[in-house]
């Protein structure tokens, strides 16, 4: 039997709960659910095709991949932050009508196992792709790292043991991290689990080489899509002609970024694309702009990994 299609982890962040807030445990359990109702994830394991990955052995990112996204200021607030308060604590916007954006003291270790996991499943897919094609670099498989992004592979570090091997990878973890942004936690993010799953692949696996043409970079998409703007993703990338963005997102919602045209005139022109669909613009205009913009866009970069950075969607 060979390598699974499809690797995927799944970690609802118990501990990380703050009281009647829509960002809860509650949404994992809700997916595990529902895929536990179709039964097609079941069959699939069964089957050997998928697998589940296990919690990551070390809540530890390769050196250097934090500061490749993150200023150390968030970084060191986050974990002081949750070093030093007793209960849930709201962190910001404590007057927001959906809820502040919080921590526990879990808080710290839960973002960075969501981030190990969507480590880990790049790692993963890489592999696989590897593995089916018979070259060293690039990758055809895609990733999910919104929800968020583990243990069988090589662990959160890199170090200690052979990559699990799969064409795709899928994180069903929390904290979410679309919207933490390199300098700081917003919209219920903490720590920016796509940003550092795509920044992981290109200095971990050949998807990054230092050049001022974009012809020799390696290439990877980030697909968003999710009732707000991946406002944070973007900033990661703004000015980063290596990462393509594309993000769908309804449009005049909170945090009020993702216009059409918004778009780096700089180093990183074309390589943001906003698409924001009118309140109850429904399925049919969401499968138009996959049509006329994602899929022809995608073409045009020829990635060598996709991640899908996918969360709530309003019809």
């Amino acid at each position: 039997m060979g390598a699974p299609q499809l690797i995927y982890a799944i970690h609802a962040a118990p501990q990380h709960r703050f009281p009647r807030h829509p960002e809860c445990p509650e949404r994992v359990t809700a997916i595990q659910a529902a895929l536990e109702q179709l039964g097609a994830l079941q069959r699939a394991l069964a089957d050997g095709q998928a697998m589940q990955l296990d919690a990551p052995p070390l809540l530890e990112l390769p050196a250097g991949l934090l500061a490749a996204v993150h200023t150390a200021e968030h970084v060191d607030s986050l974990r002081q932050t949750s070093a030093s308060i007793s209960g849930p604590t709201a962190v910001r916007d404590p007057d927001d009508p959906d809820g502040p954006t919080f921590a526990t003291p879990s808080s710290y270790a839960d973002a960075l196992r969501a981030a190990c996991t969507a480590v880990a499943l790049v790692d993963a897919v890489v592999a696989g792709s590897r593995g089916s094609s018979g070259t060293g670099d690039g990758s055809g498989g895609s990733s999910g790292g919104g929800g968020s992004e583990a243990g069988g592979g090589q662990g959160s570090s890199g170090r200690g043991r052979e990559h699990a091997a799969a064409t795709c990878g899928f994180s069903i973890c929390r904290p979410p991290g679309h919207h933490a942004t390199p300098g700081d936690q917003m919209g219920f993010c903490l720590l920016n689990n796509a940003a550092l799953a795509a920044r992981h692949a290109q200095r971990a696996h050949g998807l990054h080489k230092a050049s001022a043409c974009i012809c020799m970079q390696r290439r990877v998409l980030v697909l968003d899509w999710d009732v707000h703007h991946g406002n944070g993703t973007q900033d990661c990338f703004w000015a980063d002609p290596s990462v393509l963005l594309l993000d769908l997102h309804q449009e005049g919602v909170w945090p009020g970024s993702g216009a059409a045209e918004e778009a780096e005139a700089g180093p990183g022109a074309g390589a943001t694309i906003n698409v924001p669909l009118p309140w109850h613009s429904g399925h049919a205009a969401a499968q138009l702009a996959f049509e006329q913009v994602v899929a022809p866009a995608a073409s045009r970069f020829r990635p060598d990994l996709i991640i899908v950075s996918a969360g709530g969607w309003a019809a």
